[in-house]
C-alpha cells in the first residue's frame, strides 16, 4: 500500500508524460536489486552450510539459478508446501513488487479513479474469502500461496494508487503529530494475534480502515526539524533491515548458539534487542558502502543498454 502511493508520488507525472514501461521497470530493477542479491548471496551460504553439515549431496544451482532472475520454486515444487524463495525467504514480496511495478507502469497508470477503485473493491473481496478459507491473510512465502497472493498484493497496490490521488487532490486535511502516527503504527504491529476464529477480520480492519488511514494522515503531516534526521536514517535503513532480516537472523542464532551453547530465545528480551541493534548498524553501513553506489552503477548502466538498443 505504501509502495503504491510512494511510486505514484514519485513517478506518476513521468509515466503521464510518456515514460516507457521499459524505462520505469529498468529504474525499480537498479532500485530493488543490489540488496536482493546480497540477501542471495547470504542465503546461498546458509544453505551451503547446512547441507554440509548434514552431508547433502543435493545441489542448489536451481535455488540459485531462479533466484537470480527473482523467480519463485516452481514445477514439481510447486505445490509442495515449500518456501517460494529457500534462499532468502522475504524475496517473495520482492518478487511481487516488481509485477506491480510493472502492472502500474503497462497498465494502471491510465485508469481512472473509478476503474482503480472496482479494482481495488474486486480483489478485496477476493482477499475477504481467502481468509475466511485459511483464517488470515498473512500468506505469501510458499509456492502454493503465490496465486491467491495476487490478490492481495493488487488490493493494496491499487489502494496506496488510490490514496496517493486523494493526497493530490488535497481531500484529506486532518491533520496529527508524526509522532502519534508512528506510535498508531507501532500500536498495530504489536497486537497479540487474533483470536482463533477472529484473526482475519482483525488483519482485515487493520488493512482496509488503520493502514489507509495512516497512509493519508502521514501524508500531510510535518514533521519537526528535530524529528526530520531520525525518520531519514529509517527510511534509509528501511528496504535493507527488511531483504536482509532472515539470513542474518539465522547468522546471529548460529553465531549465538556457538558461543552460549544455547538458543538466542533462551536470553530474551536482550538478544532481541541485540540484533536489532546489530541489524540497524548493518543495514546503514551497508547502504552507505555498498547499496548506494551499486544502485547508480546499475542505473547507469541500465540506462546506457536502453540507448543501444
Amino acid at each position: 500500500m505504501l509502495s503504491g502511493f510512494v511510486l505514484s508520488f514519485a513517478y506518476q507525472a513521468k509515466l503521464d508524460a510518456g515514460w516507457s514501461t521499459i524505462s520505469f521497470f529498468k529504474v525499480r530493477v537498479a532500485r530493488l536489486y543490489p540488496l536482493y542479491f546480497v540477501g542471495l548471496v547470504l542465503g546461498l551460504l546458509l544453505l551451503i552450510s547446512v547441507r554440509a553439515h548434514h552431508n547433502a549431496e543435493s545441489s542448489p544451482l536451481l535455488e540459485v539459478g531462479l533466484g537470480l532472475l527473482i523467480l519463485p520454486m516452481g514445477s514439481r515444487r510447486f505445490f509442495s508446501g515449500t518456501t517460494a524463495f529457500p534462499l532468502n525467504f522475504p524475496s517473495w514480496s520482492i518478487f511481487f513488487e516488481l509485477i506491480a511495478n510493472l502492472v502500474h507502469a503497462a497498465f494502471l497508470r491510465r485508469r481512472t479513479t473509478r476503474a482503480l477503485s472496482f479494482l481495488a473493491l474486486g480483489s478485496l473481496a477476493a482477499m475477504a474469502l481467502w481468509a475466511r478459507r485459511f483464517g488470515t491473510i498473512n500468506e505469501g512465502a510458499n509456492s502454493p500461496e503465490n496465486v491467491l497472493c495476487i490478490f492481495r498484493v493488487l488490493f493494496s497496490y491499487t489502494a496506496g494508487m488510490l490514496l496517493y490521488r486523494c493526497w493530490r487532490s488535497g481531500w484529506w486535511k486532518l491533520k496529527f503529530p508524526p509522532v502519534l502516527i508512528a506510535l498508531a503504527l507501532l500500536a498495530a504491529l504489536a497486537l497479540p494475534v487474533g483470536i482463533v476464529g477472529h484473526r482475519a477480520r482483525q488483519e482485515l480492519l487493520i488493512i482496509v480502515f488503520l493502514f489507509p488511514t495512516l497512509i493519508l494522515a502521514a501524508s500531510v503531516a510535518h514533521p519537526s526539524p528535530w524529528w526530520n534526521r531520525p525518520f531519514q536514517v529509517l527510511g534509509q535503513a528501511s528496504y535493507a533491515l527488511y531483504i536482509l532480516h532472515g539470513p542474518l537472523l539465522q547468522c546471529f542464532e548460529r553465531g549465538w548458539a556457538m558461543m552460549t551453547k544455547h538458543r538466542v530465545n533462551l536470553d530474551a528480551p536482550w538478544t532481541g534487542l541485540f540484533f536489532l541493534t546489530l541489524l540497524m548498524a548493518c543495514a546503514l553501513l551497508i547502504d552507505r558502502i555498498y547499496d548506494a553506489p551499486a544502485r547508480g552503477y546499475l542505473r547507469r548502466k541500465l540506462a546506457g543498454a536502453g540507448k543501444t538498443t
